[in-house]
């Protein structure tokens, strides 16, 4: 086999963008749906290695200092590539259908921005759940209507987002095929940009102490520790255990400037759940107030008060309302119904 930057016509300083912008012109050239002669697939096969090889920094440092040889002793170095898997992977379209199925390959969502015309034609909705968005999956469906007939299957790379589409171009006559994402809301976890939100309830000695906790990550087990206190209303970030990052240099609430970073945060909501009742001796109490560097405020019926000034003094009972969380939607909602009632006037 020839050298690897022979065979995409690279010089060995080529960046990441030109190892890709080479092997996507010369693999559409020599694509076997497109040129089906022996030697076509041969040079297409040998494209797929030598891009599969230089566009992972590791094996391309060991490539450029020992050349092929150095990878035989790297775990997985030598391995076979997939052409026609390496293809779908990167592009939005593979011209390769199955044996004896009408189905077409296509991946890589676009991102629409507002400075992009949306597209015109027939739009169809596939349904991702959060977990698909994480880890990347394939979506077959089929498709029979005036304007379209046929199968198609999806590769969803991970790191998509609702927003981004599918365009699959038709001919002069009929519609293009518009295929455009919907997530389903997740029971724990929500997105904004590349960053995930979830909830967690703390102890009260979690709370006061510190803690280790183990919560399950898209199916892992991710493990984190905190030695501070913990006062409510707080979030904690746990970097780059976010979404995956399909486009570089999006918007995560981190900011991941000069960072090598390939994912956004986890955003950590922390609840600290207290008591429902708390009995303690005066003893108790006391050694609590002085762990907690507090002093203990006096009762007006302590036997240790002045009854002067018991006698002064009005005590009254104090009682349990409602949650400031709820009092402040309510609030929100009125507001927004008195807004709609003007509008209506």
């Amino acid at each position: 086999m020839s050298d690897y930057y022979e065979i995409l016509g690279l010089q060995r300083n080529a960046t990441d963008t030109q190892l890709k912008q080479a092997y996507r012109k010369l693999a559409f050239q020599y694509h076997p749906d497109k040129s089906k002669d022996d030697a076509s697939i041969a040079i297409f096969r040998d494209l797929s290695s030598a891009y599969a090889i230089l566009s992972n920094p590791k094996k391309r440092a060991i490539y450029d200092t020992y050349g092929l040889d150095g990878l035989n002793g790297l775990d997985g170095g030598a391995d076979k590539v997939d052409p026609l898997k390496l293809f779908r992977s990167l592009f939005n379209v593979d011209f390769t259908r199955d044996l004896n199925e009408n189905y077409y390959y296509y991946s890589d969502f676009d991102h629409y921005s507002e400075n992009r015309d949306y597209p015109k034609g027939t739009l169809y909705e596939i349904e991702c759940t959060l977990d698909d968005l994480y880890n990347g999956t394939q979506k077959q469906f089929f498709i029979k209507n005036d304007h379209h007939s046929g199968g198609y299957i999806i590769n969803i790379r991970a790191g998509s987002r609702v927003g981004e589409y599918i365009l699959v171009r038709r001919s002069d006559q009929d519609e293009d095929l518009i295929i455009a994402l919907k997530e389903i809301p997740h029971t724990i976890y929500k997105r904004k940009g590349d960053d995930l939100y979830r909830e967690y309830i703390l102890s009260l000695s979690e709370a006061l102490c510190g803690f280790q906790i183990t919560i399950d990550h898209f199916g892992e087990p991710l493990t984190l520790s905190y030695d501070g206190i913990v006062k409510p209303n707080s979030l904690f970030r746990v970097c780059d255990q976010g979404m995956p990052l399909k486009i570089k240099n999006t918007l995560s609430l981190g900011n991941h400037e000069n960072n090598e970073s390939d994912r956004g945060d986890l955003i950590l909501d922390l609840y600290i759940a207290f008591p429902e009742a708390l009995e303690l001796s005066n003893d108790q109490t006391q050694n609590l107030c002085e762990l907690l560097g507090q002093s203990r405020r006096a009762k007006n019926n302590d036997p240790n008060n002045d009854p002067k000034d018991q006698a002064k003094d009005q005590v009254i009972d104090i009682y349990y309302y409602k949650n400031k969380e709820d009092v402040v939607k309510e609030m929100l909602d009125e507001e927004e119904n008195e807004s709609g009632s003007c509008l209506q006037q």
